[in-house]
């Protein structure tokens, strides 16, 4: 799981959503996770993108290795 979530670091931002005005939308701190039988983190908004042209290229490689498909 270290790995993955290292790979994804490595070749995305990940920045919060905006609303209409273009405010970043935060999750509220007190209210981060779900509760009950299964404690999971609430949803939280956000734009996933490329860090560069070079790590898109790459992934998509990877990706038509892999044949997954978007």
């Amino acid at each position: 799981m270290f790995i993955g979530i290292a790979r994804l670091l490595w070749a995305f931002n990940i920045t919060p959503a905006k609303d209409a005005i273009g405010n970043a939308i935060l999750p509220d701190a007190m209210d981060s996770v779900d509760e009950g039988l299964v404690v999971r983190p609430t949803k939280f908004p956000c734009t996933i993108t490329p860090r560069s042209i070079d790590v898109e290229s790459v992934v998509a490689h990877t990706m038509e290795l892999r044949r997954i498909t978007s």
